[in-house]
């Protein structure tokens, strides 16, 4: 909800002359997007005449994060003995970044890690195969990481 700040007296302005204010303000809550700021101001003369004028400022309230994650096998078919390779894709299809990305992979039965391309390596615990963090992405950002397994004779 909008809030109104009052500034009683910013003058006197000589003709032709202007004052500054600088205003700083934070996204409330869930509140992100095109937000539009209104401004108005009222001049007395010296005679008591009244002037006034008007504005709107928009701003884009950048706060929509969101994380996609894939996984292709480069190979479908694969014998017992043989690697299968997979490529994990992350990504930051949001417009906030990401300093951390955690992912974490579940090999089925019969798969075994091997290796991957991250630095540093995946953290391996049984079936589960974990990167703490492939970040920061940067919005729009991917980061790749390919994995290794070997079907279990």
């Amino acid at each position: 909800m909008g809030k109104t700040i009052t500034w009683s007296n910013v003058g006197p302005l000589t003709s032709g002359s202007s004052t500054f204010i600088h205003l700083i303000a934070y996204v409330d809550g869930d509140q992100f997007g095109l937000l539009t700021n209104h401004v108005n101001t009222t001049g007395i003369t010296v005679n008591s005449q009244t002037v006034t004028d008007n504005t709107t400022e928009v701003v884009e309230a950048l706060y929509n994060p969101d994380v996609v994650i894939s996984k292709i096998a480069l190979n479908d078919t694969v014998e017992p003995g043989e690697n299968a390779i997979f490529i994990i894709k992350a990504s930051n299809p949001g417009n906030v970044p990401l300093p951390t990305v955690k992912v974490v992979d579940v090999l089925p039965i019969g798969l075994v890690y091997v290796s991957d391309n991250s630095t540093p390596p995946a953290a391996v615990s049984g079936n589960l195969v974990t990167w703490n963090n492939v970040g920061p992405l940067a919005a729009g950002a991917s980061k790749f990481i390919q994995l290794v397994a070997k079907v279990q004779l």
